[in-house]
């Protein structure tokens, strides 16, 4: 999990947008997340298991999931900047 301002996915939004293919990317302003930025295919499944009434419980598990198998490939990421 990537997270950066406001300014800096401005500043950066390529690279912001090339780890939104992998990984979510959290964007804050003021001290506040205010936006994320995932991909397409990402926000497909989430509609999709949306649709099929996931219980909010197992909807944060399959998002801490999807997290932790990307930790690695975060940490081996250039930070923005």
């Amino acid at each position: 999990m990537l997270n950066i301002t406001a300014t800096e996915a401005g500043r950066h939004f390529g690279k912001a947008l090339a780890t939104a293919k992998t990984d979510p990317v959290f964007i804050s302003r003021n001290g506040k997340q205010v936006a994320a930025l995932i991909s397409f295919d990402a926000l497909q499944r989430l509609v999709e298991r949306g649709e099929r009434k996931v219980p909010p419980a197992e909807f944060e598990k399959l998002v801490a999931d999807f997290i932790e198998k990307r930790r690695g490939l975060l940490s081996a990421l250039v930070p923005l900047g």
